[in-house]
């Protein structure tokens, strides 16, 4: 799970993340993974929420590449309106998209094994509750 984003609307609240990383994580491993801008980004309630739940910062140094490496070896993916999210989808790793703010039907990822969560109308992203995430993981992740 890749927890940024680059607009502060499309971000989804870190207890909300690292609840849903505490639930999937009875099928199988997960890891929560922010990258540099997020290092700075986070509120210090938020980095001590993330670092106590294993998140783990990408590297500047490390890059798009270390980036690439850690998705394409997942099993499944769960991220918001971001870049991450439409490389996962392009590598045809198993792609929960978390939408709320932009248009899901113009920005959305492609691919075979993405599967867009987002609400009627384009809202903040606290309408999405932690349930909602978790069942279309655990779904998209059977596929």
């Amino acid at each position: 799970m890749v927890v940024g984003a680059g607009g502060e609307a499309k971000r989804w609240a870190m207890d909300r993340w690292v609840e849903l990383a505490a639930r999937l994580r009875g099928a199988g491993e997960v890891r929560l993974i922010a990258g540099p801008v997020e290092r700075e980004r986070f509120a210090a309630s938020e980095r001590a929420m993330f670092e106590a739940a294993g998140g783990e910062f990408v590297s500047e140094r490390g890059g798009l590449g270390e980036l690439a490496d850690v998705i394409r070896h997942a099993r499944g993916y769960v991220g918001c309106d971001t870049g991450p999210t439409h490389l996962a989808a392009q590598m045809g790793v198993a792609t929960v998209a978390l939408f709320g703010p932009t248009d899901a039907a113009v920005w959305g990822p492609v691919g075979a094994r993405v599967r867009v969560i987002a609400p009627a109308t384009r809202m903040g992203m606290e309408w999405l509750t932690v349930r909602i995430a978790e069942g279309a993981a655990i779904d998209t992740n059977r596929t």
